[in-house]
């Protein structure tokens, strides 16, 4: 026995070794060169070629096949990944689809020395395959595997891949080694929500195609003067212009061929964009450090033009304030093309993105700067986005709010006061590109308000549609801006440019960001990368009272009402003049510190700059008999919320039914957007061939709830009064319903499905007619039933 517990003892300190030694694993970065060629058939929209694939082994370990992404499979059928996550998302159109609207890629044949090499395709994903090497791949040591290859090309009108018309998009298109690094293997289906991981390498690729094709592409130009100069008088011709033609035709494909050769190092993919159409602007800006001149070029048809005209200035000012801010731009080329992009607003690639259809000016700019900032948060950075998509579209989109507060930060800053009611509310989204903070932050309330919020640890692929947008954009932008706001800006800039450098051209994880922040700043930063990065979390502090303790002294209470302890920015006012500003570490329930300042007004985070969910017990005055009541105020339909004031909205109103006719009424209501967790609306009418007061109301909690398995608590009172009866007497009757829902944790995060336990009653009064022989008379028909009714939907 004693023998025995000694093997165990043994079996289990080797066992534990061995997962320290695999966690612990030293860095390490595979390396792949491409060499491509290939054609395009624009008449049957075909790509055909040939690849070279050279992998070097810099792990310590031996492989023994390597996994590749043959992602143009994605679009073949609906077996797919795809084609699985469209229907999840109740998008049914590729369900439907057929040759030649889908795609595929084919004629695969890999060899290495001459040698075949087998390809398994994955049973349950034919957009993912294993290469079996012939020989183990030894650490240290290199392969150079070949292929022809074959793309047809989907309708563009699916996602990334494709072409519509003569217009393409030629993006995840040809055999592509899978990540492997510390964790293992990464091999993942193509989707739609839920971007790339690939590994870094040097591109040389050939694309041939009918001469009077503009491409917009990854990597510099090599081979052809002839072509640089066509391009050049293109801009040329276009600075000229004012006006555009409508025509939007594309002209016949030239009978001689091309062959563009571009080439790039320390990237990992290459994207082009080819159309017949394309106007161009070129143009460069200075970097702010070393003032090295990196060209800039728009590629645009004539639709949407003169929006066009302005690109040159977003690009340049992108670059500019990315490479000011993070760490500079390292390649010599930026691109923007204007296409057709079925999966969002914009895709980024290195050094060239494709930019969707912009309605506004401001909608152009906030695209091309958020897609060209990912040459830093995907492109350069290259994080595995698919696990952990807030390191790339997050980091990111605080970028892009910094850049647009950067820019209007005086216009906003006079504004903001004016945006009340629904006209401010229109206002904030016709200039989405000037309030982009004020818009994300109302995004990211309105989701975490309805507890239909999932948090930050998730998979890109697990999010509902909205959240992807309201979580994985939205918040960690806010996040981030928390982050630097404080620690201050000289010292968040230092820390990102640090990151930059570190990690440029490599993986980095959530742990690698989170070490360093913590490293450079001497603080422990588990409130936010720990909870408001992993969790759905809330962050919501309370003003809960102010006492005098003498003329000189007085002490103000703060409560934390929520889960996060993250730190809470406080300021002091006097006649609506700041006096006093201060940071408090974060605290659990309440703390209390005390001021010899004379103020009249403490208010938490009057700027924003915490991603609170619950703004409205912010402010308090130090004086007076109510002194945390917010003054009320009335608007016409709907508007931001403001916890400066108590929202009422009001809007009238005709509706109709059979037993009392048309009802004209007014509804009034405390539903700003986002909705607060209290809520009410009453609506009263008069009916107009009934002759009686008719109407409708309710009063609303909210509460979001700590006791698994439920999500939040819903307690609401319903009542209405209407006519049931118009001949020959008009009867009516009123009803009064609680009820209390329970909403339940919904593990199926992708779609669209409640999960509610519903526990309601009524109370109903009703008027009924009495006959005898010489009268009748009214008398009331009570019923009631309190919480009998329980409902799982």
């Amino acid at each position: 026995m004693q023998n025995r517990l000694l093997i165990v003892l043994f079996l289990f300190f080797l066992g534990s070794e061995c997962v320290a030694r695999l966690d612990n694993k030293e860095y390490f970065q595979q390396r792949v060169g491409y060499k491509i060629n290939v054609a395009l058939d624009d008449k049957n929209h075909l790509l055909t070629g040939n690849i070279r694939i050279d992998y070097t082994n810099q792990s310590p370990d031996t492989l023994f096949f390597i996994y590749l992404h043959l992602w143009p499979n994605a679009y073949k059928d609906n077996s797919t990944g795809l084609a699985r996550q469209f229907m999840v998302d109740g998008k049914t159109a590729f369900a439907k689809a057929r040759f030649p609207d889908t795609g595929f890629i084919d004629s695969l044949d890999f060899s290495s020395n001459d040698k075949k090499l087998k390809l398994e395709i994955d049973p349950e994903n034919i957009d993912i395959a294993k290469l079996i090497l012939i020989d183990p791949l030894l650490p240290g040591q290199s392969i150079a595997v070949e292929s022809p290859f074959k793309v047809k090309l989907p309708n563009a009108k699916f996602s990334r891949l494709g072409h519509i018309d003569q217009s393409y998009m030629i993006t995840q298109w040809y055999p592509k080694p899978a990540v492997y690094d510390r964790q293992g293997w990464h091999q993942m289906p193509y989707l739609n929500q839920g971007e790339f991981y690939s590994e870094f390498g040097s591109f040389d690729v050939s694309i041939s195609l009918p001469k009077n094709y503009v491409v917009g592409s990854t990597g510099i130009l090599q081979n052809n003067d002839q072509e640089k100069e066509w391009m050049t008088s293109l801009s040329e011709k276009t600075k000229t212009q004012s006006a555009f033609s409508n025509d939007q035709n594309f002209p016949p494909s030239d009978p001689e061929f091309k062959t563009l050769n571009y080439k790039q190092d320390n990237i990992h993919d290459f994207a082009w964009f080819a159309d017949k159409r394309f106007n161009v602007l070129e143009n460069e800006i200075t970097l702010p450090d070393s003032k090295r001149k990196v060209k800039t070029r728009a590629l645009f048809t004539n639709d949407k033009a003169l929006l066009w005209m302005k690109s040159p200035e977003y690009l340049e000012r992108a670059i500019y304030y990315y490479s000011l801010w993070n760490g500079e731009y390292p390649y010599d080329e930026v691109t923007a093309v204007d296409g057709t992009i079925a999966a969002g607003g914009g895709m980024e690639y290195p050094m060239v993105t494709i930019i969707g259809k912009p309605v506004s000016a401001h909608i152009l700019e906030q695209t091309i700067v958020h897609e060209v900032g990912h040459n830093w948060f995907y492109g350069i950075l290259g994080n595995n986005e698919r696990s952990y998509p807030w390191m790339d579209e997050g980091i990111n989109s605080f970028n892009e709010m910094r850049y647009f507060e950067t820019l209007n930060k005086d216009q906003v800053k006079s504004d903001l006061k004016k945006l009340r009611g629904i006209k401010g509310f229109i206002t904030l989204f016709d200039n989405s590109g000037l309030y982009a903070r004020e818009i994300n932050e109302l995004i990211y309330q309105f989701t975490a308000r309805e507890a239909s919020d999932q948090g930050l640890q998730l998979a890109s692929s697990d999010y509902r549609s909205l959240n992807y947008g309201a979580e994985v954009y939205v918040k960690s932008a806010l996040v981030f801006d928390y982050l630097k706001t404080y620690l201050g800006e000289e010292l968040f800039d230092s820390i990102m440019q640090e990151y930059f450098q570190t990690w440029k051209y490599k993986h980095p994880y959530p742990a690698d960001l989170k070490s360093l922040f913590e490293m450079r700043s001497g603080q422990d930063l588990g409130w936010l990368f720990d909870d408001l990065l992993k969790t759905d979390k809330k962050l919501d502090y309370g003003v809960k009272k102010i006492k005098k303790i003498n003329d000189n002294l007085s002490q103000i209470t703060l409560k934390n009402k929520a889960d996060i302890n993250g730190p809470v920015i406080v300021q002091l006012y006097k006649e609506n003049k700041q006096i006093e500003s201060s940071w408090i570490a974060g605290f659990s329930g309440t703390f209390e510190f005390s001021s010899t300042t004379d103020f009249d007004k403490v208010h938490i985070d009057p700027d924003h700059r915490m991603p609170e969910y619950n703004r409205n017990d912010n402010v308090m005055r130090s004086k007076g008999i109510l002194r945390k009541f917010e003054t009320p105020r009335i608007d016409l339909l709907a508007g931001p919320d403001d916890e400066h004031y108590t929202n009422i909205f009001v809007i009238p109103f005709c509706a109709r039914n059979v037993n009392d006719g048309y009802m004209p009424g007014i509804a009034v209501y405390s539903t700003p957007i986002p909705s607060r967790p209290f809520r009410y609306a009453i609506a009263p009418m008069y009916g107009l061939e009934s002759e009686n007061i008719t109407g409708t109301g309710f009063i609303q909690y909210k509460k979001l709830s700590k006791v698994h398995p439920f999500h939040s608590v819903d307690f609401a009172l319903r009542a209405n009064q209407f006519g049931y009866e118009s001949s020959p007497f008009k009867l009516s009757y009123y009803k009064i319903n609680p009820e209390i829902i329970f909403e339940l944790i919904n593990d199926r995060k992708q779609e669209s499905i409640t999960n509610q336990i519903q526990l309601r009653g009524f109370y109903l009064n009703k008027e009924i007619a009495i006959f005898d022989r010489k009268e009748f008379r009214y008398d009331k028909e009570i019923t009631q039933d309190i919480f009998s009714e329980l409902i799982f939907t």
